[in-house]
């Protein structure tokens, strides 16, 4: 039974448990019952009730994935980066322009002229 929930840096988690579920404790249990608990979930074994214990899943993201979010990162904010600039300086705005306008037509793409 899974009771905790782990991320690392890149994944959040969380994980609500009710410390008062308010269930009454069953009067007369059979053998095998299961009995939800301030502590957790409790089984009885004929005599006594035993808390169960339980395991904790650790959840992260693979080596490629965290690739992928750092170049993201980095081209996010080389891009805004570039819009301030673009911004600054009109010319270079004019020349990016240009330069996506022949490189559209380099590639074969209609540019619509």
């Amino acid at each position: 039974m899974i009771t905790n929930i782990l991320g690392n840096t890149d994944i959040t988690t969380g994980v609500y448990h009710n410390p008062n579920p308010n269930i009454p404790l069953p009067i007369s249990a059979t053998p095998g019952a299961v009995y939800l608990s301030s502590i957790g979930f409790q089984v009885y074994d004929g005599n006594y009730w035993h808390h169960l214990q339980g395991a904790t899943a650790q959840v992260s993201l693979s080596h490629n994935a965290r690739d992928v979010l750092a170049w993201a990162e980095k081209k996010m904010l080389a891009e805004e980066k570039e819009k301030t600039l673009l911004e600054k300086y009109p010319n270079l705005k004019i020349a990016k322009e240009r330069y996506e306008l022949l490189k559209d037509l380099l590639a074969g793409e209609d540019v619509g002229i």
